[in-house]
């Protein structure tokens, strides 16, 4: 409850309590919860608690707060067992009101101190008018939000020490005439603290501070990390790890532990850490849940196809392709051009390896394309999507750690130069490994609707095998634009290295028609697409051209060479 009365002076009362040491531990008598900011109905009490070794009797002590007025506690006999709890509040009726459960004793006390919510204090005397406890209490102490007590975690340390006292944890909002919710056991461990820190590709590091906030040392303390998932039926778990701590935990100190996460699937997730301690007197705190968002490894996801001129009355879109072998959580991802960015909100479902999510303008994709409602994953953003430049623009996609996972700056050149009218088409990739900024690898769409959200890209081609230094698929193939083997993808593995990658298509006679690559980066193995045109890009003639490969490797300047054979032919 606020009051307006001038606040006390809180160097006083400190300056106080030094005198009454002596006379405190003699009684043993403690302030042991203070209910200075209730919610409702409720009045403000104070709970008292004895650790004396023998009976209290509580006639005739006073009771104050920062103020000079002191209030009789009681006029009567009321003796506090060794072990036992008294509330002292001004309404007993109202207090039993609002927490029926409350079975200790409860005295009333007239003309009990309002206690101020800014900060305040609460001062116990005996009979002979010595101070018997004193707590200067302040808001960050504790107690000062949503109607909690402020509780004291241990009787036998000092009343003015701020971290001797903090906000109640019970679900009720105290525990008058009871143990205090964070009062310190002999045997108490807790998970006070979790981080994550991403320590290579597809590894994280887990930490964990377990904290020993009991009396005695703890051994045998083991932490268990586990990741926790939403489904529609609740919660499940997936271990992580379980990590033993050897040595014992003093009271008061903390044990730091790792765990390494291999594999964990990029997004959001929810990890949850167990201390597991058999004599634990606590076990309501041996759990604690932490956020982590593991980032993405680049073109783990990809954009798959871009609409960017569509037809009249029909939305832009875009469509992202996982590509790995795990389930993808999309929650904190952002897509952007540069200038806008939109971010995939909470509830989004994670997506599947192999399949597509398109991101739309308006939902009037539907009427465009009517397979979408079958199931396919598609999210129209609330406060729109970034608007796709028809003369070309920068697209990027960031996981929710911010790490950079594709870039497309796509250009109206990429279209298929066949192709008069490209409106209501969308560029569409060739190879979903291929590179993602080579005009190569992107083409006009074949299908007759203009498009191909949510399923396979009509001119979508698959890596060739790898069994050979360099090999084209299909071969031949049949440029013609009608969504079937309209390009060849030509595959190469190298030696172990880093390789400038030289890459070069000639006609029968020798002649230069085409450059794949010059001086690409190559490491391992890769894919070039050739869509059957020449460095003009003007259409090629049928026929037979030798595909040649020269990888120079950078540290050593060594050289490798591979030659193979495409054939262009007509509709097949």
């Amino acid at each position: 409850m606020l009051h307006s009365r001038r606040p006390p002076s809180f160097l006083g009362v400190l300056a106080a309590s030094a005198l009454f040491a002596a006379d405190a531990r003699s009684q043993a008598v403690r302030i042991n919860e203070i209910m200075y900011a209730p919610f409702g109905a409720e009045p403000e009490w104070v709970e008292l608690f004895s650790d004396a070794v023998a009976q209290v009797n509580l006639r005739g002590w006073l009771m104050s707060d920062a103020g000079v007025t002191q209030h009789l506690v009681s006029a009567a006999d009321a003796c506090l067992d060794p072990g036992s709890f008294v509330v002292l509040t001004k309404d007993t009726a109202a207090l039993a009101a609002v927490r029926p459960a409350v079975r200790g004793k409860v005295i009333e006390v007239a003309g009990f101190p309002a206690l101020n919510n800014t900060g305040d204090a609460v001062r116990l005397y005996n009979s002979q008018g010595s101070v018997i406890d004193s707590v200067a209490y302040l808001p960050p102490w504790g107690g000062a939000v949503g109607g909690a007590s402020l509780e004291r975690i241990d009787a036998g340390s000092p009343s003015q020490n701020p971290s001797n006292w903090g906000s109640s944890h019970d679900l009720t909002g105290g525990t008058p005439a009871g143990e205090n919710s964070i009062a310190r056991k002999s045997l108490d461990v807790r998970p006070a603290q979790g981080s994550t820190e991403t320590i290579s590709s597809g590894e994280v590091m887990l930490s964990a501070l377990i904290r020993n906030e009991g009396r005695l040392p703890a051994e045998g303390v083991a932490a268990t990390f586990y990741d926790e998932a939403a489904s529609v039926s609740g919660r499940s778990l997936s271990l992580i790890g379980r990590i033993p701590i050897s040595a014992s935990i003093l009271p008061g100190d903390s044990a730091l532990v790792h765990c390494t996460w291999a594999s964990p699937d990029p997004g959001s997730h929810t990890v949850l850490v167990v201390t597991e301690f058999p004599s634990d007197q606590r076990p309501a705190n041996d759990s604690l849940r932490f956020a982590t968002r593991v980032p993405a490894s680049w073109n783990l996801v990809v954009i798959n196809e871009i609409m960017y001129e569509p037809l009249e009355g029909e939305p832009e879109f875009l469509e992202i392709l996982n590509l790995s072998r795990a389930s993808i959580g999309l929650v904190g991802w952002v897509m952007g051009d540069g200038s806008t960015s939109v971010e995939i909100p909470a509830g989004t479902p994670s997506l599947q390896p192999g399949a597509c999510m398109v991101m739309a303008a308006d939902s009037g994709l539907y009427l465009f394309f009517p397979g979408l409602r079958d199931g396919t994953g598609v999210w129209i953003p609330r406060s729109g999507m970034p608007t796709l430049n028809n003369d070309g623009d920068r697209l990027s996609l960031h996981d929710p750690a911010g790490v950079l996972v594709d870039s497309v700056a796509y250009s109206p050149v990429w279209h298929n130069p066949a192709v008069f009218d490209t409106r209501g088409r969308s560029l569409e990739r060739i190879v979903a490994r291929g590179e993602s900024n080579n005009a190569s690898n992107w083409t006009t769409c074949a299908a007759s609707e203009g498009g191909t959200p949510g399923r396979r890209n009509s001119t979508g081609l698959m890596p060739s095998p790898s069994g050979a230094l360099l090999s084209c698929s299909p071969n031949p193939f049949s440029p013609d634009n009608d969504g079937r083997d309209d390009a060849t993808v030509i595959h190469y593995a190298l030696p172990v290295g880093v390789w400038a990658v030289h890459a070069t298509v000639f006609d029968a006679r020798g002649r230069t028609i085409r450059h794949l690559a010059t001086s690409t980066p190559g490491v391992g193995q890769g894919d070039l697409v050739w869509d059957g045109r020449d460095d003009d890009r003007a259409r090629c003639r049928m026929g037979i051209y030798i595909v040649l490969l020269e990888a120079i490797e950078q540290s050593s300047g060594g050289k490798v060479t591979a030659k193979g054979v495409v054939v262009l032919a007509a509709k097949l």
